[in-house]
């Protein structure tokens, strides 16, 4: 389970101690099962195992509620298809009878093991890097709970029906429409969380898309800006030459200097076009200083590279993304402790590009995503998908680190990208 729940304690005992208590209800269920035979016992025993387990992540688990039933549910899934998988083979290959399957004896203790094994094993295969981040994503659709909670449910009824030798006996038509209808079942379940995944990838990408052509769009805007400053520039300029001649040789410094700072003013709009080889992002960059300006944000950089070893258009998004978060961080900081700091160094390996802003609330870290309380937390957590997305595509790594005060995002791009 450490592969996909957060442990409370470093103590191993405590999780040795829940998976010993979880067998001994296994081994409890098998027995009252065949020994006891009542119909009662066999509804309670799957609701108690199930309970138990509940109780024990929420005990020994940091992970929220609904991420737990969640993995719960995948699990329960998992195990109906072992025991599917498991009375397949030995009554549609072996040609056990099922009356000796259900028996308990050494053919039932068998047929136990071989499914807890292949139980195992799935687990093993499914529960990788990808397949953690998929429940990562599925953590956000809450529209799956009723889907989840109705496997539990429905779990505890089909465990008593399978334990109730009375009823199954040698029917094997009922075993076939009972392992039928589980079949169709975890099927359904599987097919229902495939096309939530793909829907919400369908909708990230559209988002990304979006903001893409936003961005472009802007850009063009500032484009247009700065080279009508410039036109404007270029057309005053003899004009501008010929009055500060005329101030110094008149020694009205006063008015000279006034002169010069409203004609910086129109030279401050142009000012960082010329500072990167790449325009779109030097255009982008200055856009960001400017909204930064307008909230008071002290807004630093430092740029060693010209060379950006992707596309304009990812490196725009992955800086637009970067520096929104930063400057929205700073929304709720007191205006003479607002600041963004944004250095992109060359290396020799590749390069780093590292921001850090002040913030007011310490976020909140989990299951690889951070979860925020302001009304757009959707869209803040999609920037972030979005850094780590581009920042993958290019090999590259991104660590995140926070303390009271001060936020940073580092990321590398190696030169192989």
């Amino acid at each position: 389970m450490s592969k996909i729940f957060k442990p409370k304690y470093s103590n191993r005992i405590y999780y040795f101690s829940a998976g010993f208590g979880m067998y001994l209800l296994g081994v409890l269920k098998q027995v009252l099962a065949f020994r006891i035979q009542n119909d009662v016992i066999n509804l309670v025993i799957p609701i108690v195992m199930i309970s138990y387990t509940i109780f024990l992540t929420n005990i020994l688990f940091k992970n929220t509620l609904y991420s737990r039933l969640l993995c719960l549910g995948i699990l329960n899934i998992v195990s109906i298809i072992t025991d599917i998988l498991t009375v397949g083979i030995l009554y549609g290959i072996i040609r056990i009878p099922i009356n000796e399957i259900t028996s308990f004896g050494t053919i039932n203790v068998l047929a136990s093991l071989f499914a807890r094994l292949c139980y195992i094993i799935i687990c093993e295969m499914i529960f990788t890097i990808s397949f953690r981040k998929l429940i990562s994503r599925l953590l956000y659709n809450k529209e799956i709970v009723p889907l989840i909670l109705s496997n539990i449910i429905l779990v505890v009824p089909s465990v008593a029906v399978f334990n109730n030798k009375k009823l199954i006996g040698s029917n094997v038509s009922l075993l076939f429409f009972f392992l039928l209808e589980q079949f169709l079942l975890v099927g359904i379940t599987i097919y229902v969380i495939v096309l939530f995944d793909r829907r919400q990838q369908r909708e990230f990408k559209n988002t990304l898309r979006l903001q893409q052509m936003e961005l472009e769009m802007q850009m063009n805007k500032d484009i247009i800006e700065v080279t009508d400053k410039l036109r404007e520039l270029r057309h005053d300029m003899r004009s501008h030459y010929g009055l500060i001649k005329s101030l110094v040789i008149s020694k009205k410094y006063n008015e000279l200097e006034s002169y010069i700072n409203d004609l910086y003013v129109d030279i401050e709009v142009a000012e960082d076009i010329f500072l990167l080889d790449n325009k779109n992002v030097a255009i982008l960059l200055n856009q960001k200083k400017k909204a930064a300006k307008q909230l008071k944000i002290k807004f630093s950089s430092t740029i060693t590279v010209n060379d950006f070893k992707m596309s304009d258009v990812d490196i725009c998004s992955l800086l637009s993304n970067l520096l929104n978060n930063a400057i929205e961080a700073n929304e709720n900081v007191s205006v003479e402790q607002r600041f963004v700091n944004l250095d992109i160094q060359l290396e020799e390996a590749g390069y780093y590009i590292i921001c850090n802003n002040s913030l007011a609330d310490m976020p909140v870290f989990r299951k690889g995503s951070f979860i925020t309380t302001k009304l757009d937390s959707s869209n803040h957590g999609l920037g972030v998908n979005i850094i780590r997305n581009i920042v993958k595509k290019y090999h590259g790594n991104v660590k995140f680190d926070f303390n009271e005060n001060e936020f940073t995002v580092e990321i590398f791009i190696p030169n192989a990208s």
